[in-house]
């Protein structure tokens, strides 16, 4: 009998273990190329794909055992460029805190939320790992959407936007407003509900029309090109991108024209500056081996250096040569460069 025992007791130990965890699913992970939030900020992922490197973009969830979202990495060229990692408390389908990480694995930041007893968000606090408060949010909600205030840790007013949401609690616009030079602006975002991402930006300055940004994207769902135009329809400067990196802006009231390069590492090393299509000079930029800036070199057309800037990246300047702020700058000619 003893040695019936020993040997009922393992079988049936093990017909328990798998019963019970077989009516647990198991954490899931799943890979996705869009992003977008519905109503209470509850991550939502569409059109499942799979990972690759030729891929521009995508997101790399993974689920707990309740299909809650724990954990969400965005992907660029194959590589993890940032981290959120999602706690809840029990069975709550909403997060309670949010901690965010580099691409590096270190982390960052730290978000607590905070829902009434109809599971609508209300507040949110921002700290630093070290437990340091660095800004919160007060969130009022209404019919089709919610207004978030964001204050500093004194308590200060830092922003204001709103949120609109459809039918099915799906963002599709939001508003944010703030000062610009001292007057007030106010841009309105509308967003593709099945894809998360802003497609058009109408900007309104002292509460008149200041102008609209179109946003294009391609197949992986990365940007493109930009466009801005003015009130009156005519355009006022557009932005390419390739891969994620800006490449080219025009700015046609300013008749200029920059071209960006890269190296292998994403890393920006020049801008080529045109005036009315005509080259100008290219900016070269020498780093640190910590990826700080150490200088701008800027050089002719035969690679001659004709000005350095140091401890800064310059992109444009006056006809002198010299940067708009007048900081410091060894110009080497005598003669406007355009």
């Amino acid at each position: 009998m003893n040695v019936i025992k020993k040997g009922i007791t393992p079988i049936l130990t093990l017909l328990i273990l798998l019963l019970c965890s077989s009516s647990v699913p198991a954490s899931t992970v799943k890979y996705y190329k869009y992003s977008s939030w519905y109503k209470n900020y509850i991550p939502n992922y569409k059109v499942e794909i799979t990972p690759s490197r030729n891929r521009e973009r995508y997101y790399k969830v993974s689920y707990d055992s309740r299909g809650r979202v724990k954990s969400s990495e965005y992907f660029r060229n194959g590589e993890g460029r940032g981290r959120v990692e999602y706690i809840y408390k029990g069975s709550n389908k909403y997060y309670s805190t949010s901690i965010s990480y580099s691409k590096n694995g270190q982390q960052e930041r730290k978000a607590q939320r905070k829902h009434n007893a109809n599971g609508d968000l209300i507040r949110t606090d921002t700290y630093t790992m070290s437990g340091e408060r660095t800004s919160y949010s007060i969130r009022t909600n209404f019919p089709g959407g919610y207004k978030i205030v964001v204050y500093n840790n004194d308590g200060s007013e830092y922003s204001t936007s709103e949120a609109y949401f459809n039918d099915y609690g799906t963002i599709y616009k939001s508003v944010s407003y703030g000062k610009y030079n001292k007057r007030n602006t106010k841009f309105i975002n509308y967003i593709n509900p099945e894809t998360g991402q802003i497609y058009q930006t109408d900007g309104i300055l002292d509460g008149k029309p200041w102008g609209t940004k179109k946003i294009f994207y391609n197949d992986f769902g990365s940007v493109i090109k930009s466009e801005v135009y003015n009130q009156d329809n005519s355009i006022r400067s557009y932005q390419k991108y390739e891969k994620g990196l800006k490449i080219e802006t025009k700015n046609y009231a300013a008749k200029k024209l920059f071209k960006m390069q890269y190296n292998e590492n994403r890393r920006r090393v020049a801008t080529e500056l045109y005036y009315r299509d005509i080259f100008v000079c290219t900016f070269r930029y020498i780093y640190y081996d910590n990826g700080e800036i150490r200088k701008t070199i800027a050089q002719n057309k035969n690679n001659e250096p004709i000005a350095e800037y140091p401890n800064r990246r310059i992109t444009n300047v006056n006809r002198d040569g010299r940067p708009y702020d007048g900081k410091e700058a060894t110009i080497h000619t005598n003669r406007n460069w355009y």
